[in-house]
């Protein structure tokens, strides 16, 4: 059969999808084989069999010889007589109230079963391969026509011939459904075999009916109908309306034929079984099986083999041997379309017009001339879909052609489209869109008879379509009132490795090693998220070259191109404006610094020489680097820094910046917080969300490596209003913005530390989330900010849910993961409960903490009295709270109230306010402790007080990062002729220690074991150097020595 041609983007045609309006099943069904289905569709719909109610027809499974018995009489129309034999006595292993006992005895009456010699059915037996040929061929009469007393070599060989069942290898093996349906199914168009003539002159005849046409009173229109009545292909039926195209004349599971040849009348309606796609078959002549039921109900349909039919796509149309060029004014009258060639994109072939061709253009059937004019010129630059029927000439005798391609079409009648859906609002049928505009045509509509969706060439309801779904919308016969919303979801994940940009029109990208294409002006991106999306143009294509290497999601439409790309993590979270905040030492062939985002986030950053570029973009000068790449609040530097995608520094540049300086009164006047403006020679600047505001004002510390102390960002509105504030600024003169502010005087301007309890974590639409119980405007309430960093980066340090955590925000809103300190572990666990080390409460923020019992609550003031075991006062320690003093409780997770006598509490309080307690946090009640019997030894251990009551426990004496000069020992081996040295040096410091060694531009780190001991190795040093410089951390404290190099002999 020549069905189709070239199927080379078949499977994207909407013109595939089968429409058919019924409720997706609750449980999944094993999935069967596209010829496999169509089988058991078309048995279905005859009536013959049935599945298990959830799609699922068990085909791998065995089948009893009762069930088999039941399936044959009813292919031989017997279901009736059944009813009647269902008392009847015929095997004695099948009794009356057995549910196949009628079907039984009929099959027996009929001589299509005989049963075994001891007169048994054997009925919950699986049934053979060799029984179910044997039946199904006594079931067509052809049992006196068996040769040979061989059972079951005769039947099987009678079987084969009859085309019902090929190469049966194994005949005493159980037969599955799947292949027992095979056989009935090809059964169904076998002729009869008739006895004509009884008793001694016995005689059979083939006949012209079958099984479908003698017994399941089914119409048949097929290649075999047109043979036997010496007719043609053409005289087939032809599908004259379909679903897509006359949507309102017709349901979703209806079709019009018509065929006066094959005695259908014109243009009859008749319902199509499910499984049957009516909507492919546009245009065509089509095979049926018609079962005349009320209503008639096509149960099988296919393509004529006399009629080719092409799927492909639109390449170049030809008029009288000369390329249109896209210009469909060029065709002008009717007699032009003899003269006009279509080639195509896919197989390249070339096919002429049928003088009365007809034309069907986005689900609209309208005059030939006007719908081909329009095709051509809407395909500009385009390869539409397109299905095309050929005549028994070559010709094409009809074509759809689909716009699949086009981006952000809005013509009524026409076409709407494609678009992205943001998200979808079902109750009142509104498709908000991602660039921010709403399809709002359906909310006065049906779904089902006004308007259908599919969702990947399947019917679907509008609330199954999903955010970044891709969708058009058409309209059936060209009416404003008939919809059809086609939504694609194919998203493609991976790395591109390769980028093509060739012109406006064809431009490629290969992740994973196969191809996609898109045309600038057709297709978006996104690299936030999505919350921002933009038009891939000519303007901005330099963003698209710069995702090679890059980890993508591709949102591709209907044609397989894409319309969408994503970045996996955002590029302008990779390229961001920095400061310098420690100063740029060289090593090992790279030079190693510090910067500060402008969302906040410090970056060690280790790049090549080579990588890092002047304002001029060529190499800044190797030997200036380490001089000018340091914190400086007089000339700091404003970097454009470009992680790969890996995060590691791929390029550093350095922006240019004319610096102005601001402070006191004349910064009062010139920042306006209310219009987010910096006023500067009587112009107004914006400060914008790209603007980068950094907080200088801590300590630059160090004499060998300069080092910010505090580095951190600012809002402008917390910045805009401080009189006691210094600042550095650079403005954009072109665009009348702020580029950056540098704040180098002044109160810290970082954001606010913010304090809460975790909920849990999560992660959408590719970002890290976590939900945390915290105060917002003084009130507390579960709160879900996005994380900065993978949510990894805090469960690998045990930062977990019910932690009560100390965290800061970037200008994004966003927690800033590298800044998160746990300051009590297992807040809602008081058995495992721990606070954090008083080495860390700066780092926190906090000046105070402790664990408690409210043993006496007095106004605001919560006194502790701490008792041994015995009941003996061992001290106690008064805490003042405030008025806004915020309450957790940290048992539940949850907002907290007012503490009460007994209760066992945290209370700590911040570096603003050192003397009053700003926090509190609810652990657990008396009561319940009690009643729990919780171990609350650790919990009290951790409580701060004196015997006077004045004040808590000092605490451990803090660890200073001390270094034993007199135990350096140092060596050194020549090279380079003796020109440079490579040093080694061990020595002592504190256990723990991170030891960095610097001499000139080389530095080296180590940890110092559990005794202090160190050794670092291979540092590169020119031979008469003296000098080093060893800075030893612990902690957040540092501490620098200069040490002389002595060499021993």
């Amino acid at each position: 059969m020549k069905k189709v041609v070239n199927s080379v983007l078949a499977s994207a045609l909407a013109l595939t999808v089968a429409p058919m309006a019924f409720a997706e099943e609750a449980t999944q069904a094993p999935a069967m084989d596209a010829n496999m289905e169509k089988t058991v569709k078309r048995l279905e719909a005859l009536g013959l069999v049935a599945g298990y109610g959830n799609g699922d027809y068990g085909v791998d499974k065995t089948i009893t010889r009762a069930e088999f018995a039941t399936l044959i009489v009813r292919a031989r129309g017997l279901e009736q007589g059944a009813k009647l034999a269902q008392f009847q006595s015929t095997f004695t292993d099948v009794r009356t109230t057995d549910w196949f006992s009628g079907f039984v005895n009929v099959a027996s009456g009929q001589d299509i079963v005989k049963g075994f010699p001891d007169k048994s059915f054997k009925p919950q037996n699986q049934v053979t391969y060799a029984e179910a040929v044997t039946m199904i061929v006594r079931a067509l009469g052809y049992e006196p026509a068996v040769r040979g007393d061989f059972w079951p070599n005769n039947f099987i060989a009678k079987a084969s011939e009859l085309n019902i069942a090929k190469n049966i290898a194994a005949p005493n093996n159980a037969a599955t459904r799947g292949e027992v349906f095979k056989m009935l199914d090809n059964a169904l168009r076998v002729k009869l075999l008739d006895q004509i003539e009884f008793g001694t002159d016995i005689r059979f005849e083939y006949s012209k009916e079958t099984l479908l046409t003698k017994y399941l009173k089914v119409t048949v229109r097929d290649m075999d109908w047109v043979n036997d009545e010496k007719l043609d292909g053409e005289d087939l039926p032809f599908v004259s309306n379909v679903p897509v195209v006359g949507l309102g004349t017709l349901k979703a599971n209806e079709v019009q034929l018509s065929g006066k040849a094959a005695g259908l009348g014109s243009n009859t309606t008749y319902k199509v079984a499910d499984g049957i796609n009516p909507n492919e078959f546009d245009g065509q002549h089509v095979q049926v099986w018609i079962k005349d039921d009320a209503p008639s109900t096509i149960v099988w349909m296919e393509g004529s083999a006399d009629e080719d039919v092409i799927m492909d796509r639109l390449g170049e149309f030809y008029l009288d041997g000369t390329a249109m060029k896209d210009d469909g004014s060029k065709l002008s009258k009717d007699s032009d379309i003899k003269k006009l060639k279509l080639e195509l994109d896919g197989s390249g072939k070339t096919y002429k017009f049928s003088e009365d061709v007809k034309v069907t253009y986005n689900f609209h059937p309208y005059d030939a001339l006007d719908a081909l004019q329009d095709i051509i010129s809407d395909n500009k630059g385009f390869a539409f879909s397109a299905k095309l029927v050929l005549n028994n000439k070559n010709e094409i005798s009809y074509i759809h052609v689909i716009d699949d391609q086009s981006m952000n079409k809005s013509v009524k009648e026409v076409k709407y489209g494609s678009k992205m859906i943001e998200k979808i609002d079902a109750d009142k049928k509104k498709i908000y869109n991602l660039d921010d505009k709403t399809f709002g045509d359906l909310e006065d509509l049906e779904e089902g008879e006004d308007f259908l969706v599919f969702l990947n060439n399947k019917p679907a309801k509008l609330s199954e379509l999903q955010a970044n779904d891709v969708y058009n919308v058409y309209y059936a016969n060209g009416d404003e009132d008939k919809l059809l919303v086609f939504a694609t979801r194919n998203v493609v994940e991976g790395k591109v490795s390769k980028i093509t940009m060739k012109s406006a029109t064809d431009n490629r990208l290969v992740v994973d090693g196969k191809t996609y294409r898109f045309r600038l002006g057709h297709s978006t991106y996104s690299d936030n998220g999505n919350k921002d999306i933009e038009d891939i143009t000519e303007k901005n294509q330099d963003t698209i070259k710069d995702l090679d290497g890059e980890e993508v999601k591709l949102y591709l439409d209907a044609s397989g191109r894409i319309r969408h790309i994503e970045t996996a993590d955002a590029i302008t979270d990779r390229r961001f404006k920095a400061t310098v905040t420690k100063q740029a030492l060289y090593s090992g062939g790279d030079f190693n610094f510090q910067v500060v985002s402008e969302t906040g986030k410090k970056i060690d950053i280790t790049i090549d020489p080579k990588d890092i570029k002047g304002t001029d973009g060529k190499q800044y000068p190797e030997d200036d680097v380490q001089a000018d790449f340091t914190p400086d609040k007089e000339n700091p530097l404003l970097l454009e820094v470009t992680l790969d995608a890996k995060g590691e520094a791929d390029k550093v540049k350095v922006l240019p910046t004319k610096l102005y300086k601001s402070s006191g009164t004349a910064w009062l006047d010139a920042a306006d917080e209310d219009e987010d403006m910096l006023r500067h020679n009587g112009k107004g600047y914006e400060v914008t969300s790209d603007t980068a505001i950094f907080d200088l004002t801590s300590e630059i510390e160090g004499k060998n490596r300069k080092t910010l102390k505090k580095p951190g960002i600012a809002k402008f509105s917390k910045i805009a209003d401080q009189k006691n504030t210094s600042v550095l600024y650079t403005l954009n003169e072109d665009e009348l913005e702020v580029d950056a502010i540098f704040v180098i005087e002044g109160k810290s301007a970082s954001s606010d530390m913010k304090y809460g309890q975790i909920v849990e974590y999560g992660r959408e639409s590719g970002k890290y989330t976590m939900k945390v119980v915290t105060a917002v405007d003084k009130e507390v309430k579960e709160v879900e900010y996005t994380l900065d960093d993978k949510s990894s980066e805090l469960t690998d340090k045990g930062i977990k849910s019910g932690d009560f955590i100390a965290f800061s925000l970037n200008g994004s809103d966003e927690v800033v993961v590298d800044e998160v300190v746990e300051v009590v572990d297992a807040a809602d666990d008081i058995e495992s409960l721990k606070l954090l080390d008083e080495d860390d409460y700066s780092d926190a923020e906090i000046y105070d903490i402790s664990t408690a019992i409210a043993t006496k609550i007095d106004g605001n003031k919560i006194t502790y009295v701490a008792r041994d075991e015995d009941g003996k006062k061992l001290g106690e320690r008064t805490y003042t709270v405030r008025s806004n003093t915020v309450y957790f409780n940290a048992y539940d997770i949850e907002p907290g109230d007012k503490v009460e006598e007994g209760d066992y509490i945290v209370l700590f309080s911040t570096e603003d306010v050192k003397t009053r307690y700003d926090y509190v946090l609810f652990i657990n009640s008396k009561k319940q402790v009690e009643k729990e019997d919780f171990d609350t030894e650790d919990f009290l251990a951790q409580a701060k007080y004196d015997k006077d009551g004045n004040g808590g426990n000092p605490g451990p004496d803090p660890v200073e990062p001390e270094l034993d000069v007199e135990s350096l020992a140092w060596s050194g081996v020549d090279k380079l002729g003796g020109l440079m040295k490579e040093f080694s040096v061990t020595g002592t410091a504190v256990k723990g220690a991170e030891v960095e060694v610097t001499i000139g531009k080389q530095s080296k780190t180590v940890t110092a074991d559990d005794k202090g001991k160190f050794t670092v190795e291979g540092i590169l040093g020119k031979a008469d150097v003296t000098e080093a410089v060893i800075t030893v951390t612990v902690g957040k404290e540092s501490k620098e020595y200069e040490v002389t190099i002595k060499l021993e002999d």
